[in-house]
């Protein structure tokens, strides 16, 4: 599961969420931090954004390096984000 934090917020703070339900169900979670806690979103947000951020590549970089690291079943790709981002 790849968790996108909020505008403002932290990836310490999605993990926070999803830590329990991923412990119980044995699944990975990925938290990667956007810079200024934020991202280059179509509709938000902040540093990342005014920067043009290639965050979609930096998280396509993140999910492919843990996807040659962890066991990873093909189509098991699964993310949350905030409402904002």
């Amino acid at each position: 599961l790849v968790l996108v934090h909020c505008f403002g917020c932290s990836a310490r703070d999605e993990l926070g969420k999803f830590a329990a339900a991923a412990e119980a169900a044995s699944f990975a979670l990925l938290a990667p931090e956007g810079m200024w806690s934020s991202w280059n979103a179509p509709s938000c947000c902040g540093e990342a954004k005014a920067n043009k951020l290639d965050d979609f590549g930096f998280l396509d970089a993140v999910v492919t390096d843990a996807a040659a690291s962890l066991p990873v079943a093909r189509g098991a790709l699964f993310g949350s984000r905030c409402p904002d981002a």
